[in-house]
């Protein structure tokens, strides 16, 4: 039924869409052109005005497949009938379409561009088909090798777009990289990088690009393998595993990534002056030179020969920057071991910035922590069996760095856990540390991963029941924030982030018993800088307590929603939204955020 209203009347309109089918409101038309879903209208006279909604249905499914399973270009892209270039598809691609990959081998000559631009409620998709495994082999790309100059064309993808998905697939044997990012907002998850000339995967433009925290920004790496890249006719010391460096923007991120048996580093992040973050993340045996010399999977070596090197891969596990520029990172939760040549598990390399650094664990590097030219902040880190010699193989940092309740730390009064020498004077015995682990073994960092992609839970890395680095923790670190890019203070939540009196120390929280969540739950919500009541706008602050997405709903008191947003978060994030309610009538209002289990409400007072 058509409504009617008294001349003069204010009427609020709210475009509702069906969730059920997916829609998206798209805007009005009529009385008004807005794009906000809740508007008020002054009826004078007779009106129209009409709510556009897009569908999910109205998005396309691409499908490709290998030659020797059907695929060809002068198909039409259906299940049915699949593409085999992957680059024919992408010119199809609308925003919010979706690409899939069939299993199997592919062996392309070209680079795949990504140069469109999504938004954050469609991004462009190229997804593995589900329960199938597509390998994209770029060796073809280059017609000769002889000519080394040529690399820098050879990149697997290209991406200079914002808001893609690229989602389980294989990505190996390309010249250069195997993705090479230059735009915002991506989203790389469940690929495994292998054999490529240059770094797996490398965020950034160039060592003289213009400083811009909003240029190549806000892309997130998630639980991605980066092995054996070997920057081929050269001395080896670029390809890195992951690399986010020569002028990167703000807010990169790597989550749940693995990193192993690359030629220069696990992670690089040469040349940055805006925070990157790591969390959860793993990397061992960068930089040995001997892997090179009979590697039966590396088509390069194979074909062409390595002949004479000139070695000079770093072999550190992360390397948090480079050449004196000046960057604030956060690394937690990682662990970096068996490095090879000169690096170390975790090295500032020249960063003229301080590096955050916390429950991490390094064993068995040349040197364990190299934190030499800036004061750093590290709290509940786990150090012992350097390959190196001396006290400061097992952790060396710059003057003024403020050290808490690591293993090689004065705890409570008590001797380190982890010393050089011990109270004779003689060297402690570094190798009795493994007995404290559950497993540290090359075979359980490379398990495969749990079903829905998370690393391995074997394990790996995490403390026995009754290891010494149980509750030795601090309660309270630093990392950056993510608004301000500056630092500030995570406070851990008892009974979420730990159990016991204190933290533990190194990667991973041994498991405990909570009778009960705590009744604030892992996500506080407040106001801030305005008061309740609000009268126009009001400025929620999410403090996040775990690395997830959260989701902030505002509701009327009938459980009617008239705002959402998700929102993608690290643990320890400080995430501020603005909210704009002069649309709204006065009245009393909900905003209602959850993430995971836990579940926030504020009351909210709008006053006119």
């Amino acid at each position: 039924d058509q409504p009617y209203y008294i001349a003069g009347s204010e009427v609020q309109l709210t475009a509702v869409p069906d969730q059920s089918k997916g829609a998206i409101f798209e805007g009005w038309s009529g009385a008004s052109n807005s794009k906000e879903s809740i508007i008020s209208l002054r009826i004078e006279k007779d009106t129209e005005i009409t709510a556009h909604f897009k569908s999910n249905g109205g998005y396309t499914a691409y499908y490709c497949a290998p030659k020797e399973k059907g695929g060809n270009d002068s198909n039409d892209g259906s299940l049915e009938a699949p593409f085999f270039n992957l680059s024919k598809a992408i010119s199809l691609m609308e925003a919010g379409d979706t690409v899939y990959l069939r299993g199997g081998i592919y062996r392309y000559n070209a680079t795949i561009n990504l140069s469109q631009k999504g938004n954050a409620a469609e991004y462009y998709h190229i997804f593995n088909y589900p329960g199938e495994t597509p390998e994209l082999n770029f060796y073809d790309i280059i017609p000769n090798y002889s000519n080394t100059s040529s690399r820098g064309n050879g990149r697997g993808f290209k991406v200079t777009g914002d808001y893609y998905h690229l989602k389980g697939f294989v990505i190996c044997q390309a010249p250069d990289n195997g993705i090479k990012v230059e735009g915002s907002y991506n989203i790389f998850e469940l690929l495994t990088l292998h054999h490529n000339g240059d770094s797996g995967i490398q965020i950034g433009l160039s060592s003289n690009a213009p400083d811009a925290a909003d240029k190549v920004c806000h892309n997130l790496v998630k639980n991605c393998d980066s092995y054996r890249n070997y920057d081929w006719g050269t001395s080896y010391e670029n390809a890195d595993g992951f690399a986010c460096k020569l002028s990167p923007g703000a807010n990169n991120r790597f989550v749940g990534c693995r990193a192993w048996e690359n030629s220069d580093d696990g992670w690089d992040f040469y040349m940055t002056h805006f925070p990157i973050y790591i969390d959860s993340c793993w990397t061992m045996g960068n930089g040995n030179e001997e892997l090179i010399k009979n590697d039966p999977d590396w088509e390069w070596g194979q074909k062409n020969g390595i002949g004479t090197v000139n070695w000079q891969g770093d072999g550190n596990g992360f390397k948090l920057g480079g050449d004196g520029w000046a960057a604030k990172h956060q690394i937690n939760n990682c662990i970096a071991f068996d490095g090879y040549a000169t690096g170390a598990g975790f090295s500032e390399n020249n960063n003229a910035d301080s590096i955050y650094l916390f429950n991490c664990l390094s064993f068995n590097n040349i040197k364990n922590y190299r934190l030499t030219k800036y004061p750093c902040d590290v709290r509940n880190c786990i150090s012992f069996d350097p390959k190196g010699s001396g006290s400061k193989a097992l952790f060396q940092a710059y003057e003024g760095t403020i050290e808490m309740n690591n293993s090689w730390n004065s705890i409570n009064g008590e001797a380190p856990m982890v010393p050089y020498k011990d109270s004779n004077n003689k060297e402690f015995d570094q190798e009795s540390i493994y007995d404290d682990f559950i497993s540290l073994s090359k075979e359980d960092f490379m398990a495969p991963r749990e079903a829905d992609g998370s690393l391995p839970n074997n394990g790996f890395g995490r403390l026995k029941a009754d290891s010494r680095f149980i509750d030795k923790g601090c309660n309270q670190v630093k990392g950056v924030s993510k608004v301000s890019l500056k630092p500030f203070v995570i406070d851990f939540v008892p009974g979420v982030d730990y159990f016991g009196p204190a933290k533990d120390l190194g990667a991973y929280e041994t498991d405990g018993e909570v009778t009960a969540l705590p009744s604030v739950g892992t996500n506080t919500l407040v106001f801030n800088n305005y008061t309740n009541p609000v009268r126009h706008f009001t400025q929620f602050v999410i403090h996040s307590q775990a690395t997830a997405v959260a989701h902030l709903e505002i509701v009327d008191l009938s459980g009617k929603s008239l705002y959402r947003s998700s929102l993608d978060l690290m643990k320890g994030e400080c995430r501020q939204i603005s909210f704009d309610a002069s649309a709204l009538p006065a009245g009393v209002y909900q905003a209602v955020l959850t993430q995971a289990q836990q579940k926030e409400v504020l009351k909210i007072v709008l006053e006119k």
